[in-house]
């Protein structure tokens, strides 16, 4: 009876955490801004290589005066990774100068940060 009492309890705690935690205020990342990844070279290639992030907001204007930061790693060997922050270059676009050592898949991952905004989006590239 106790165990029983017990369960109950744990089920009932559960229940009201996850109904807090569902509420409908909750928006999309993808409605507060956009991220859109470019290289140049197109296609991408090993060696040096710059990254561009245009970011526009909800209503497809550039987002300048952010934050933008790039994370990226090997898909195939974890411990090969680059990460830096991107320069802003106005009309939305943040650029990094930067050098990938291996062709393969690469996951770029490119976080914006201008408060309250705080979005993360990633990007399988291929590098030839």
């Amino acid at each position: 009876m106790r165990y029983r009492s017990l369960l109950l309890s744990l089920l009932f705690v559960g229940a009201l955490a996850a109904s807090a935690c569902s509420g409908s205020g909750a928006t999309p990342t993808s409605t507060l801004a956009s991220i859109k990844l470019t290289t140049n070279p197109n296609p991408p290639t090993s060696g040096n290589i710059e990254l561009v992030a245009t970011i526009t907001d909800a209503n497809g204007q550039p987002l300048d005066e952010a934050e933008v930061f790039v994370f990226s790693s090997h898909t195939q060997m974890t411990s090969m990774a680059m990460n830096g922050k991107a320069s802003a270059k106005g009309s939305g676009q943040y650029t990094l100068q930067t050098s990938f050592s291996m062709n393969g898949s690469w996951k770029i991952t490119v976080q914006v940060k201008k408060p309250p905004l705080n979005i993360t989006e990633s990007f399988i590239v291929d590098f030839k």
